[in-house]
């Protein structure tokens, strides 16, 4: 079983991304069973990413108290999490933004409204390369 985290501070957000990743399970014909995690705080996403060592991380960057550009700097200085495929999903779409998640540690940049076709071909590359 793979877990994926999604850390996002709205229940909206984590709807989206779980029909997505119930739709690549489908699109994978089950061959490859996926347990969807949340987390609504960027403290939360790391104490769920410590504890249950997900095979991605879908970081939203605009939240309050701890953001997620600054939640990846921190996934990145812990062991258990330093090579975690970090995807961020964010409604930040300004020049630069995606260059500052990526010097962040993020591995990939997606802006809402996410393109699902390219965000699932994303997820699966990396499902498939973690077998």
């Amino acid at each position: 079983m793979k877990t994926i985290l999604s850390v996002d501070d709205k229940k909206f957000s984590h709807v989206i991304l779980h029909d997505i990743i119930e739709h690549i399970g489908k699109m994978m014909n089950n061959t490859i069973k996926i347990r969807f995690l949340t987390a609504y705080s960027g403290k939360e996403g790391i104490e769920k990413a410590i504890k249950e060592q997900p095979v991605i991380i879908l970081m939203d960057i605009n939240m309050p108290d701890m953001d997620g550009l600054e939640t990846t700097k921190k996934l990145r200085e812990i062991n258990e999490t330093k090579n975690t495929p970090i995807i961020a999903v964010t409604a930040q779409a300004m020049s630069g933004d995606r260059e500052n998640c990526l010097r962040a540690g993020c591995n990939e940049f997606f802006s809402k409204p996410y393109d699902i076709s390219k965000l699932s071909k994303c997820i699966i590359s990396i499902l498939e390369e973690r077998k």
